[in-house]
């Protein structure tokens, strides 16, 4: 039989037994050092061109390569033994290249982003928490000196209650409770070379070339994710919504009494200025339970039922009787219609929207509320000033400002922060340039007498950043807090 017939018959045999070659490709991702942004000598006089090339160079690529070498050995080893022991040189390695991956992009050179830190998010966030930026860069280098040993010293965002703190990691271990933002390199290869054992001196040097901007790019969250803003259709209110809407993290519900009839709040709604289109208009009337409590419940279908801010600017402001005092009204009734008409909206509606809406703030993030007054609700503020004019918006406003003063207390053991704050003279008046400037000089005017420091006139931007500042600086124990938008004294001509 010749070979051609073996291998024929034998081609076509049934087969007994299939062999299967299977080339199973098992893909392991292999680690690099990455570039830096910037040249060796980018950094100096503050980082020298030496540290930053062994550092990067040495350093970092010793980190890559332990960390490729101990994954690989992880990954043919089918001893649990051994993947335990080897589970110290992923975490060293690992958060060696981690750490530094984030330390080049906190660097920047001082003739560019380095050591800049422009108004914005984090600025405001680090005011809040810190009081100022150069309290945090003190507070931070204190700690980070203090780690024993080696280790990192971090800026990191607690999640949990949207506020930034200062975390130590030893060694290399990396921020994993916090996001990270800012990390320094305490590790002696970091500084030693040009600043010896001198930490101090190294500390103080790095700020003049961290990189805010890129601390600034993780989402973190900003203190308005969910923000409700009671009277907003105009002036300061819709000054609220301008502001808190040009943060595409923020989700704003502005509420109007008539939201048909708020043309203002509906052009900008509809305008190319509100670029995130992340504002709901919802109807709600102080003067209405029902109207507030619908309210509520539509802001909790659109929300799971949370709510971080509430922030209520409606009030009755004027009627026709502003100028008159308490005992220069033509009748009783008159007098006793007004009284009733103000504190119905300004305490009594303030009173019932604050209690519709606390489920969904105990459920939100940050629980504050921002309630806007007026210092001409002040006792003190009167006998300065000698101002007997509206008489029943002041009554009410006093007593508004004792109803933010008991939720404060009622609410404090809750974590809340509950602020009035009387927004200045902002310019609001409607009507011509020159009425309005003319109105508001006379004002301006009077004021100086009793205080000639009086700023005068505030735009509407300016009182609403300065509101929204107090918000995020305050803490429960100061919940309660009656203060002028510019920080001043409640009770006193500012």
């Amino acid at each position: 039989m010749s070979m051609l017939a073996r291998i024929s018959r034998s081609a076509a045999r049934p087969s007994t037994s299939r062999l299967f070659a299977v080339a199973a490709n098992s893909s392991r991702g292999v680690h690099t050092l990455p570039p830096l942004p910037y040249e060796y000598d980018a950094l100096e006089p503050y980082i020298s061109k030496e540290i930053m090339t062994l550092h990067h160079t040495k350093h970092h690529q010793t980190y890559v390569n332990g960390l490729n070498a101990a994954e690989e050995s992880y990954a043919k080893t089918q001893s649990t033994q051994e993947k335990i022991s080897l589970q110290s040189a992923l975490k060293f390695n690992g958060g060696g290249h981690i750490n530094h991956t984030l330390f080049w992009k906190n660097l920047a050179p001082a003739s560019g982003d380095g050591g800049k830190i422009a108004n914005g998010p984090l600025r405001e966030a680090l005011e809040r928490d810190f009081g100022s930026v150069e309290n945090f860069k003190k507070e931070m280098n204190a700690k980070t000196a203090a780690i024993q040993g080696s280790g990192w010293g971090w800026l990191g965002l607690n999640k949990s209650n949207k506020k930034l703190e200062i975390v130590t990691t030893a060694n290399q271990d990396p921020l994993l409770s916090h996001v990270p933002l800012i990390g320094i390199d305490i590790w002696e290869h970091a500084f030693y070379l040009q600043y010896k054992n001198v930490k101090p001196d190294y500390l103080n040097a790095i700020w003049n070339v961290i990189n805010f901007k890129e601390a600034e790019k993780p989402n973190y969250g900003k203190l308005y994710d969910l923000t409700r803003v009671i009277g907003s259709s105009r002036g300061i209110g819709l000054g609220f919504i301008r502001k808190l809407s040009s943060d595409p993290a923020n989700k704003v519900f502005a509420l109007a009494r008539n939201p048909s009839k708020a043309t203002e709040l509906i052009k900008f709604v509809e305008s190319v200025d509100n670029k995130h289109k992340n504002v709901t208009i919802i109807e709600m009337d102080l003067n209405d339970l029902t109207s507030i409590k619908n309210a509520s419940k539509q802001v909790a279908s659109a929300t799971d039922g949370t709510l971080d801010v509430l922030i209520n600017n409606g009030a009755l402001l004027h009627q026709e009787r502003d100028l008159l005092s308490l005992s220069k009204y033509p009748d009783e009734e008159t007098l006793e219609n007004d009284l009733l008409a103000f504190y119905k909206t300004n305490v009594i509606g303030v009173t019932h929207t604050i209690n519709a809406f606390l489920p969904l703030l105990r459920a939100g993030k940050t629980k504050r509320i921002l309630i806007v007054t007026s210092s001409m609700g002040s006792p003190e503020f009167a006998r300065t000033t000698q101002y007997v004019e509206a008489p029943c918006y002041s009554i009410s406003k006093s007593a508004l400002n004792m109803v933010i003063v008991k939720f404060a207390v009622a609410l404090k053991d809750e974590g809340f922060v509950v602020l009035g704050v009387s927004p200045g003279l902002v310019k609001t008046f409607p009507g011509s340039a020159n009425i309005a400037d003319s109105i508001y000089g006379e004002i301006v005017a009077k004021l100086r007498t009793y205080n000639p420091n009086f700023e005068g006139v505030v735009s509407i931007e300016d009182s609403v950043e300065r509101q929204l500042s107090l918000l995020h600086k305050l803490t429960p124990e100061e919940s309660g807090a009656l203060i002028h938008s510019n920080g001043e004294n409640f009770n006193e001509v500012y």
